[in-house]
Parts: structure tokens; C-alpha cells; sequence
């Protein structure tokens, strides 16, 4: 029968990890996993229960050797979801989720799967609405900026001809009230 040491260099092999590597994982040194092995070291329950997590290991085949090494993995859905956080860093809610949905019915996953396809959409088209509106709001802010970059030739001469002028439209048009509002006074009095 083999030893604990022995089983876990097994366990390596099988996961074609250096000791470096695999006991990086587990928060144990390269020298302390080479120890395990050769035996030198008593493996403690703290690294016993990190390997199994973390590798998903069955803890009685690591201990004991029973069942062989075709029974070195566990094969439970929690494993398999250990693997998934591990792989792609979740949290405790993360996991929680991935578990629920693994418990509905396909038809309950399937209205799931279509309902967080739909928000996707939505999501897609909400940010490609926005995308239009940007390009719109850049397009206006850069044609009123030409607006105001564009300079206007106007002499002096100019300005005060245009003031003259304006200025004695005004004053036809005050005088042309007046006669008007006198014109009209005038009538009402007969």
C-alpha cells in the first residue's frame, strides 16, 4: 500500500504540476511539498483538506488510499462547481448561483438562458443608442465650434455705415408710428 506522500505525488502528477506550482496553490512552499512526498514531513489536515478543495481530491483515497487511484477525484456537483470558482475567481454568490441554477428543471433553465439573452439584447441596443447619440452631440459640438471659429471681415467704416443706417430705419419706423397712433386718434373723434 502506498503512503500519503506517495498519493500526493500522484495527485501532482496527474495534474502535470511542478511542486512549485502545485503547493503555491495550496499556500505551502516548494520545499515543504517536496517533503510530503519523500516523507521527510507529516502532511497536516489543513494541507490534506486545501489539496482536496483546491484539487478536488477525495479526501478518504488522499488519507488512506482506498478505492485505488480511480477513485482519486470526486466526482460531486460541488466539486465541480469548486473547480468553476476556482477557475474564474468567484465568490461564495457566484458559486450560490451557479448551484441554483444547476437545480431547476431544464425548463426553468431554458427561461432563464431566453430572459438574460433578451436583457442582453436590450443592453446591446441601449449602448448602441448611445453610441448614435454621442456621435450626433460630437457632430453638433463641432459644427458650432466652426461656427465660432469662423471670422467675420468687417471694417470699421462698415460697422458704422450698418449703425447709420439701422439707426435711421428705427427712426422712420418711430416716426411712422406716431403718425399713425395720431392718425388714429384723430378718426375716432368724429
Amino acid at each position: 500500500m502506498s503512503t500519503i506522500g506517495e498519493r500526493l505525488y500522484s495527485v501532482r502528477k496527474k495534474l502535470g504540476l511542478n511542486q512549485t506550482v502545485f503547493g503555491k496553490k495550496i499556500g505551502v512552499s516548494q520545499t515543504a511539498i517536496g517533503q510530503y512526498e519523500n516523507g521527510t514531513r507529516n502532511i497536516t489536515d489543513r494541507v490534506i483538506l486545501q489539496v482536496c478543495q483546491v484539487y478536488n481530491i477525495s479526501e478518504t483515497w488522499l488519507r488512506t488510499g482506498e478505492g485505488g487511484e480511480e477513485t482519486m477525484f470526486q466526482k460531486s456537483e460541488d466539486s465541480v462547481i469548486a473547480q468553476l470558482a476556482d477557475r474564474y475567481s468567484l465568490d461564495t454568490k457566484g458559486k450560490a448561483v451557479i448551484k441554483a441554477f444547476l437545480s431547476l428543471t431544464r425548463e426553468q433553465q431554458d427561461v432563464i438562458v431566453t430572459a438574460v439573452c433578451a436583457a442582453a439584447e436590450e443592453v446591446k441596443r441601449a449602448q448602441e443608442a448611445d453610441r448614435k447619440d454621442a456621435e450626433k452631440k460630437k457632430a453638433a459640438l463641432e459644427e458650432s465650434d466652426q461656427l465660432l471659429n469662423t471670422t467675420f471681415d468687417c471694417k470699421e467704416d462698415d460697422a458704422a455705415a450698418l449703425h447709420q443706417q439701422l439707426d435711421q430705419e428705427l427712426a422712420a419706423e418711430k416716426k411712422d408710428a406716431q403718425e399713425s397712433s395720431a392718425g388714429g386718434s384723430g378718426m375716432g373723434s368724429f
